[in-house]
């Protein structure tokens, strides 16, 4: 008696196992047939296509700040200081950095800082970062 129970344990706990998945997948298959990701080449907006990412060259700072601040004077450790663009300046109250492209202006009224060159370049220009980001590629880009 003991082997007739063992194989009904057996065969139903099998049965109970393979059961499972087939519960699972077909609770899971709505969401593998959704509409594909937005700008996919198959779907999303009407004649976008799936774009792979760009790798961006580095464009260096120091080329950025020396054409577009006229008056840098480059100091130590990497630091140099111009006049601010953002405001009427008479002394140099900009501080950049030339290798990461870090820009603080150090005066009361102004105040303007900012991480990167595309940061500075928009501000600057008046563009979005994307729009900064183009105008640096071009210009500066190789």
């Amino acid at each position: 008696m003991n082997k007739n129970a063992d194989r009904q344990r057996s065969s139903t706990a099998g049965v109970a196992r393979e059961a499972a998945p087939d519960r699972d997948q077909g609770r899971y298959k709505a969401t593998s047939s959704a509409a594909p990701a937005y700008g996919s080449a198959s779907g999303g907006r009407p004649g976008a296509r799936h774009q792979a990412p760009r790798r961006h060259e580095p464009i260096d700072p120091r080329v950025v700040y020396a054409d577009l601040l006229e008056d840098l004077e480059e100091r130590n450790q990497g630091f140099a200081w111009a006049c601010c663009p953002f405001h009427d300046d008479r002394r140099p109250s900009l501080c950049v950095n030339l290798e990461s492209g870090w820009y603080k202006c150090h005066s009361s009224s102004c105040g303007e800082t900012g991480s990167n060159i595309v940061g500075f370049v928009g501000r600057l220009l008046g563009l979005e970062y994307a729009e900064a980001r183009r105008h640096l590629e071009t210009h500066y880009g190789s």
